[in-house]
């Protein structure tokens, strides 16, 4: 029981309407899903004065789940009109409920404001509802009001291109606002430094307000309107004046590429950080050395079970670069590629029995916590068995690189989380070059060097595999299984306990404010749901912790599929019922993949496909039809990869 409570509460904190398949965060679907999350969470809050208007709110939006009534705009206004009500109905109430119940129904307002901007969006772009998404090249932006509704956070529904500077273009604002300026927007307000200068209460519960203060002051830069912010993190405006429902009717904001004169409406600019650089640095480096001498050969060594019968195996070393990880006061970017000193790593390879100098390599790399041989234990037999060659790297601190008292995962210090993902998307850089430059020598008269590596990644190696195919074009066909973007969202779960937080608090009724972890369950007519304690601690630390981890995470990457990068195919597996890299992680990759749904648990984009196993949890390898599915992938160079792939039916049966 406590596992489901567990689950329920993670993925409810992770995203505000959560579901087994999240559609695309720039549909109407996604905007659907928004207004019946945000009522369903009105419902759950025992606030009786609120009751009625909630009642009057569903009545008048009950036409937006599941029709195409969602684009209508006389039903859209009527519900927009209802939920505004109940937004103005909400702060009038908020004064006279106590800390906790106001830290819930402030919650529930913040997210019931980005639901009636979701619908205003699609008023103002009927193409978005034409063609079930936003018209090509505009970045639409959604607007969540700040739990005292002093601020709106501006994020794009799809992340923002590297590199690229975009304009802010808020369009409807209210005339009340004319003779005031808002603020230049920002990422974080400079001068925050203490809880209650955000309309945060002073003591979040029982939460380490010491910590929390500890991991910000970890996180603060300088940083000013030109501070390059993630591509998929928020600007946060600050208004003249508090927010109204019936400001949100109007209010529409998107992200305009900076390319010629300043657009109407537009409220400032940003510049949208990079982490290539430091990454193309590190491969021009690694291809500029010279290759091993003849006495670096292979060595014999043993094969994992179960693979197929003359199986060679091999270990050996490949030369990479050390950019920081080894020493501990180092944080991202790390050391400039020129300056980073050779560091020497091993690789296990497994050539098939009938290998020859044309047989495909799959570079495989295993999650957290794993190694090099237990990614060849899960895979190596299938892959084989299909004629393909494998090899195999670990992680820093992970299997032959473990090092005491050191984890790869720095949930408490992301910036340092960033330069981890860096040293590993260079190992595999490495290993690229390794095999399509200088290849394995498998005999005397043998050199192996196949003209591309194909990649299998799971969990974490599945990360690094999303950041590498944006700067190794040598890196060719790739399967992610489990993958995820958003590195705050995946490690939630870290942080909370280490806060001294709550998952899951009772509100209202005998048991209020106790936990209800054990069983999901309080005494009537209290409600468990996730504490809001815990919310408007993440809401706090969000910008921070996007800021300090985007060069290492997924989602600066995946949306540069042009230029300098890998054009191969690419196949993302995931599970339905995945605590640890749960759906809208995976989601979100796949909108900044470009993929649309193609059909039940099924994306398609350009040269991508993706693939949801509803019933599979995250230990998608220790499953056959996943993990033959990834292989079949793999082993066709691409070309099949769907349910019609598998002789052992679709996904989920």
């Amino acid at each position: 029981m406590r596992l489901a409570v567990l689950i329920g509460a993670f993925t409810a904190l992770s995203t505000p309407g959560f579901c087994l398949e999240p559609p695309p965060a720039d549909s109407a679907a996604a905007a659907a899903v928004r207004v019946g999350a945000a009522l369903d969470r009105f419902d759950r809050l025992p606030v009786s004065p609120l009751g009625e208007e909630v009642a009057r709110a569903r009545a008048a939006c009950a036409m937006i789940p599941g029709t195409g009534d969602v684009c209508d705009p006389v039903p859209v206004r009527r519900c927009q009109a209802a939920l505004a009500t109940l937004f103005d109905r909400a702060r009038d109430v908020l004064p006279r409920v106590d800390d906790l119940r106001g830290a819930a129904l402030s919650i529930a307002r913040a997210e019931l404001g980005n639901a009636i901007s979701r619908l205003t969006l699609l008023r103002g772009h009927t193409a978005v509802c034409e063609a079930a998404r936003s018209p090509v090249g505009d970045h639409m932006a959604s607007l969540t009001p700040a739990p005292d509704a002093a601020y709106v956070a501006i994020e794009p529904l799809i992340p923002l291109r590297a590199g690229r500077r975009y304009w802010i273009v808020v369009e409807g604002r209210p005339s009340r606002w004319l003779d005031e300026t808002p603020s230049t927007p920002s990422l974080v307000p400079t001068t925050e430094t203490r809880a209650a200068q955000t309309g945060f209460p002073r003591t979040l519960g029982g939460i380490d307000t010491d910590r929390v203060e500890g991991l910000l002051a970890s996180m603060v830069r300088t940083r000013g309107p030109e501070t390059p912010v993630p591509g998929f993190g928020s600007v946060r405006l600050h208004l003249p004046q508090p927010l109204r429902g019936d400001d949100l009717l109007e209010l529409r904001a998107s992200f305009v590429p900076a390319r010629g004169e300043r657009p109407a409406h537009a409220i400032g600019a940003i510049e949208v950080a990079d982490g290539r650089p430091p990454l193309r640095a590190d491969r021009r480096r690694l291809r500029s050395q010279p290759c091993p001498g003849p006495r670096a050969g292979l060595e014999p060594a043993s094969a994992p079970p179960g693979v197929p019968m003359g199986t060679a195996a091999f270990r050996g070393r490949y030369r990479s670069l050390d950019v920081g990880t080894e020493d501990e006061s180092s944080r991202a970017p790390g050391r400039p590629g020129g300056d980073a000193p050779a560091l020497d790593l091993e690789f296990r390879l497994l050539l098939p029995p009938d290998f020859t100098p044309r047989t495909p390599l799959v570079l495989a790399v295993d999650g957290h916590r794993g190694s090099h041989l237990r990614i060849l234990q899960r895979h190596a037999p299938g892959l084989l068995a299909a004629g393909l060659a494998v090899v195999a790297i670990d992680l820093p601190f992970h299997g032959g690189r473990a090092r005491d008292g050191r984890d790869f995962v720095t949930t408490f210090d992301p910036s340092r989380l960033a330069l981890h993902m860096r040293q590993a998307t260079t190992d595999v850089m490495a290993l690229v070059r390794h095999a399509v430059e200088c290849g394995f020598p498998i005999a005397p008269d043998l050199l192996y060097r196949p003209r591309l590596v194909r990649f299998l990644g799971y969990s974490l190696g599945a990360m690094v595999g999303a950041i590498a195919r944006s700067v190794e074009p040598d890196l060719g066909t790739t399967t992610l299984l489990a993958p995820g973007g958003d590195l705050m969202g995946w490690l939630k779960l870290r942080l909370v306990p280490e806060l001294g937080a709550q998952f899951v608090t009772c509100i209202g009724g005998p048991e209020h404010g106790k936990t209800c972890f054990k069983d999901g369950r309080c005494a009537p007519p209290g409600t468990c749901g996730p504490d809001p304690y815990l919310e408007l601690l993440f809401l706090r630390i969000a910008p921070y912790y996007a800021l300090a981890s985007s060069s290492g995470d997924p989602l600066s990457f995946a949306t540069e599929r042009t230029g300098f990068a890998s054009k191969a195919p690419l196949l993302l597996i995931t599970g339905g019922e995945d605590a640890a890299l749960h759906p809208d992680l995976a989601t979100r990759l796949t909108d900044a993949y470009a993929m649309r749904p193609a059909g039940p648990s099924e994306r398609r984009g350009p040269n991508s496909r993706y693939t949801q196993w509803p019933t599979l949890a995250h230990d998608l390898p220790d499953h056959e039809a996943p993990r033959r599915q990834a292989h079949h992938f793999l082993a066709t160079d691409g070309r099949r990869a769907g349910k019609n792939a598998l002789s052992g039916g679709t996904p989920g049966r």
